[in-house]
């Protein structure tokens, strides 16, 4: 990995999961270049809150700054929090405008305490393209000191998957009309 194999994408709107994908960073450093997804109009306060949650749960995307792909990079690991379980509207944005542009797709998911199963799928559909690698966080991982034993794993596994440059397989692609909405493939 003599040069930047690895983007890292992460939102985050409490600090959580840019923390995670910071502490992600350090341990993938120098190789790692990291982008913050920043929403055009970001919502605040409870309001906001409530808006986000449901905008997650009907699978809205908001609009985004202008993306930033690496030219070089060929793992993207999309850090997110869940919000009702689902992914957050501005991630979807990104792996939409981004599409199944890198060689390797990985995610990092912060929750309190639901199940990401749901939100690795919605990733996969966003972007077109299988995960690779994923590693969900839970409050209780951060609290009771799991969390940075999890991201050292995720870290080691992700050096060994960018080392693999220019072994693409076709079976981490999903066709173009698995990701549209009204596609019968499940991933709604």
């Amino acid at each position: 990995m003599a040069h930047s194999a690895v983007h890292i994408a992460a939102y985050s709107r409490s600090g959580i999961t840019q923390a995670a994908a910071a502490a992600l960073a350090g341990m993938l450093a120098p190789a790692v270049v990291v982008e913050a997804i920043q929403p055009v109009h970001a919502p605040y306060g409870i309001l906001g809150y409530m808006r986000a949650g449901w905008a997650a749960i009907r699978q809205a995307t908001w609009p985004i700054a202008p993306i930033k792909p690496g030219s070089r990079n060929h793992v993207l690991v999309i850090c997110s929090p869940l919000w009702a379980g689902h992914l957050a509207p501005p991630v979807r944005a990104y792996l939409e405008e981004a599409g199944p542009a890198y060689f390797w797709l990985a995610a990092l998911l912060t929750h309190g305490t639901s199940d990401p199963t749901m939100a690795f799928t919605e990733i996969e559909a966003a972007a077109g393209q299988r995960l690779a690698l994923s590693l969900a966080l839970s409050d209780a991982d951060r609290v009771n000191g799991a969390a940075e034993v999890k991201l050292s794993g995720f870290a080691a596994a992700l050096r060994r998957l960018a080392a693999t440059e220019g072994q693409l397989d076709t079976r981490h692609f999903t066709p173009v009309a698995s990701r549209l909405p009204s596609a019968s493939s499940g991933r709604h």
